[in-house]
């Protein structure tokens, strides 16, 4: 019977795998074998305060009365683990102890299962042997980093950004006839990282501006705005958020771009789109012109 107890231990950028192995072979004419539990780690972060128990069920025992087991546990160069080693071993229910050179004599005192405790005090293979009356066992029990395999890797911060689509003309506006942009820009976001991502918006001159006529941008629906205005719409692929006041948008209603605000939200992410569809409205007694305005994109990641 192979038993494999593992521990593992998240550290800063690495992953370790500890593990601690239980390998029981057992033989006993009651079919009953001696259990072995999960090794307790102690607050000392190392082997000097880790516990196992042995429980000796009570089918071992030959009859109904007390039996005397002969416990010896001997470390991985072969030492004898005794009273003049190092660890200590414990007595717990139904059961009396004595360190001899040899090994840890148990006395089991009457019905239900006997148990003992050990900590071996150093890292190492620990052999357990027990030998009774009617019936015997042994196993293995590994402490600290005697069986290890160490396992560490690390993932970097990856951050990007993609931008196509980066021109958008609205070509002779029509007083009274809003115009959509012959373009939609499209930016794609990848991400790792941990605590996710934002990516902003922001407007060079907070509307479109000609010398110093400006077409100012604002949130509106444009054919209520006298006639004049520009503002976009964003849509979104991908676990990304659209921010206020940009999502939902439909028909001619549009959100302003001025100083920078978030566009988008997300976690990590192997690639969330944002779409923008840009809208603009001339009308009568705007001044001719050639009208320009700049859109710039900041993505940060928190890790």
């Amino acid at each position: 019977m192979l038993t494999n107890l593992k521990k593992l231990m998240a550290l800063s950028g690495a992953v370790a795998i500890v593990a601690m192995n239980v390998v029981p072979m057992m033989v006993n004419a009651a079919g009953v074998n001696p259990t072995f539990s999960p090794i307790v780690l102690g607050a000392a972060n190392d082997v000097t305060d880790d516990v196992v128990t042995v429980t000796l069920p009570d089918a071992l025992v030959s009859g109904s009365g007390s039996d005397v087991m002969t416990v010896v546990i001997t470390n991985s160069v072969g030492g004898v683990f005794d009273a003049s080693g190092s660890g200590t071993v414990v007595q717990g229910l139904n059961s009396t102890l004595a360190a001899t050179a040899t090994g840890i004599t148990i006395t089991k005192t009457g019905g239900g299962n006997a148990t003992f405790t050990f900590t071996p005090g150093v890292a190492g293979n620990f052999g357990v042997s027990v030998v009774g009356t009617a019936n015997f066992g042994a196993a293995v029990v590994s402490f600290g980093n005697a069986n290890v395999v160490t396992v560490s890797a690390t993932v970097i911060p990856t951050l990007s950004l993609n931008l196509a689509n980066p021109t958008v003309a609205f070509g002779v506006l029509t007083p009274g006839t809003v115009a959509s942009g012959s373009t939609t820009p499209v930016l794609t976001v990848k991400s790792n990282a941990s605590a996710g991502y934002t990516l902003q918006i922001a407007s060079t001159n907070s509307g479109m501006l000609s010398g110093t006529d400006l077409i100012a941008s604002a949130n509106e629906l444009l054919t209520d705005n006298n006639g004049e205005g520009y503002g976009i719409q964003a849509s979104k692929t991908g676990s990304g958020t659209i921010s206020a006041p940009y999502a939902g948008l439909s028909g001619d209603t549009v959100a302003a771009v001025g100083a920078a605000v978030p566009l988008m939200t997300g976690t990590r992410t192997a690639g969330d789109t944002a779409t923008l569809t840009l809208k603009a409205l001339a009308s009568a007694s705007t001044a001719a012109g050639n009208y320009t305005d700049t859109l710039t994109f900041t993505l940060a990641g928190t890790f």
